[in-house]
């Protein structure tokens, strides 16, 4: 369509007809300017249109494929009320050279520039009388008196002095290019930053904890996270010939960390060997990976790595396992030790017989727990707990398989849930809540091993013999340093009891039997009858039946 169809097109209803009777329905683009009836461009056109309705004056902004279109979202707000301005004034002082001159008028153009010199209009004011029409030659310079050179839509400004319809129109005329700012460099993971926490399954076993991802194998050279680079920005150009400046797109950091390397073209970051991938803290971080097949480790055997363990049969009693990362055990675990700076995964469960200890700095996942002590700073997570001790400074959830908690202690700081507590056979069961449970349980040891150190202090004392001479400064040495652990305990546990006065604890369970005893803030609340369901914590202070 061409410029003089546009304006065809759009006469019907960019100006309003005087014999309409009623205004036509605003439409919602392109956008319009009104100017009401009383305001000097209305009574201009009036005067040159004839007719007494009262409709307002609505002026459209675009016309056909208007290159200045992509601009009107951002300027018109801004500039609505100075283009309203500028044309009433123009139409202001059109009418009294009208009334001084009414016989000979020359046709006018207006230039509207906008602010940022992006997008400028053209507005043509009819000639009166023997007044003289515009040429093309006079137009340029109405534009060049703006200092407008760039982006001239020539063709719509060579037809616009032999078009009809040219009057009281703005018709955008110029067009410059805005800045582009550049795109802020992304990271898109292959690999979750955050592992869940909870098991939602039926039952656990061995391919439940492979869905958990708690562990999450990589080889060399496999993709961790893709790089898009931050890109430059595109300057512009107003239709003055001004360059404007666009700002490049913010950097960003690639999460690279130990074990992991970029790709030749800089647009990956991969695995620089086989391991398991974890996120700490600001990077993605490959572990090495000691795996242990059959027969995996000996009774009596020490184990340590800087790494994640995975060992793919049982763990005889004696054994001792000790990983920087993740300890990972397909078969039975027997009287054992094991401690992970990470999560410890028995999916074969464990059978402690009162001499086993797990300690995790994150949390434990066990298909059973049998006559074991388990330190965890995170949760703890079982089929079925049998006699064992348990420290979380989280939540001890047994909601999966039997999901019994059957005799010994359990102490957990927000929460036990379980699908039964107790035995019919009435089994001591004492469940605790509240406090830091792992740091109370290092804290009695570090006393008890001062109270030894005492002890045997006083029997060297007594001695006059040369070993007692040459041990009982070694002893007094450790005897000090068990002191400042235990006064940074104190310091801490003081410190973490004032922040969890106001949090809730609560045990949860579908049936508990008598034998169970809940203790939250030194006070006992005991089961004296099969309860179903049970709840009992601590809301608002007060500890007892939620």
């Amino acid at each position: 369509m061409c410029f003089q169809d546009t304006l065809s097109a759009q006469h019907s209803h960019d100006v309003p007809s005087p014999v309409s009777g009623r205004a036509p329905e605003p439409p919602q683009s392109p956008p319009f300017i009104t100017f009401s009836p009383g305001q000097a461009l209305w009574k201009l056109y009036h005067l040159w249109r004839g007719g007494d309705d009262e409709e307002p004056l609505r002026l459209s902004l675009v016309s056909g494929e208007d290159p200045c279109g992509a601009l009107l979202g951002d300027n018109l707000p801004r500039e609505h009320q100075r283009l309203q301005l500028l044309l009433n004034d123009a139409a202001q002082a059109r009418l009294e050279a009208l009334a001084a001159s009414p016989d000979a008028l020359n046709e006018r153009a207006l230039v509207f520039l906008t602010r940022d010199e992006l997008a400028a209009w053209l507005f043509l004011f009819p000639a009166v009388g023997q007044g003289r029409a515009l040429t093309n030659a006079r137009l340029q310079q109405a534009l060049l008196r703006h200092n407008i050179t760039t982006g001239i839509q020539w063709d719509t400004l060579r037809q616009l002095p032999t078009l009809p319809q040219r009057h009281f129109r703005m018709v955008p005329i110029a067009a410059g290019t805005a800045p582009i700012p550049g795109r802020d460099g992304r990271i898109v993971d292959h690999f979750p930053r955050s592992i869940g926490a909870e098991v939602q399954v039926d039952v656990l076993a061995h391919e439940d904890y492979e869905s958990l991802h708690l562990v999450r194998d990589i080889g060399e050279n496999d993709v961790i996270c893709d790089i898009f680079p931050a890109t430059k920005g595109t300057p512009g150009l107003t239709v003055t010939g001004r360059p404007l400046d666009a700002p490049d797109g913010r950097t960003v950091t690639v999460p690279q960390g130990r074990n992991t390397c970029l790709s030749e073209d800089g647009l990956h970051l991969v695995a620089a060997c086989r391991g398991h991938v974890v996120f700490s803290g600001r990077s993605f971080q490959v572990k090495p990976v000691l795996e242990l097949r059959e027969p995996p480790v000996s009774p009596q055997q020490v184990v340590k790595f800087l790494g994640d363990i995975h060992i793919h049969g049982d763990l005889p009693d004696g054994a001792s396992v000790y990983a920087v990362g993740t300890v990972q055990v397909d078969g039975a675990v027997g009287a054992c030790t094991i401690e992970a700076g990470e999560n410890i995964i028995l999916s074969s469960g464990a059978q402690g017989v009162n001499r086993a200890m797990l300690r995790a700095q994150r949390s434990v996942y066990a298909k059973y727990l049998d006559h074991c002590t388990v330190y965890a700073r995170e949760s703890i997570q079982a089929d079925c707990i049998i006699r064992c001790e348990l420290y979380s400074n989280d939540l001890v959830r047994v909601r999966t398989g039997l999901g019994a908690i059957i005799g010994g202690t359990v102490r957990a700081t927000r929460e036990v849930s379980a699908t039964m507590v107790g035995s019919q056979a009435h089994r001591p069961t004492h469940i605790f809540l509240g406090g830091q449970p792992c740091e109370e349980a290092e804290r009695a040891q570090v006393l008890q091993e001062i109270e030894d150190a005492d002890q045997t202090i006083a029997e060297l004392s007594r001695r006059t013999d040369e070993e007692a001479v040459r041990q009982l400064p070694k002893l007094k040495l450790h005897q000090g340093v068990a002191k400042l652990k235990l006064e940074k305990f104190d310091r801490e546990l003081e410190a973490a009891a004032k922040a969890l006065e106001t949090e809730d604890c609560r045990l949860l369970c579908d049936t508990a039997y008598p034998g169970t005893v809940v203790t939250i803030r030194h006070r006992d609340v005991p089961v004296d009858q099969i309860t179903q369901p049970c709840a009992i914590g601590v809301t608002d202070g007060h500890v007892g039946w939620l």
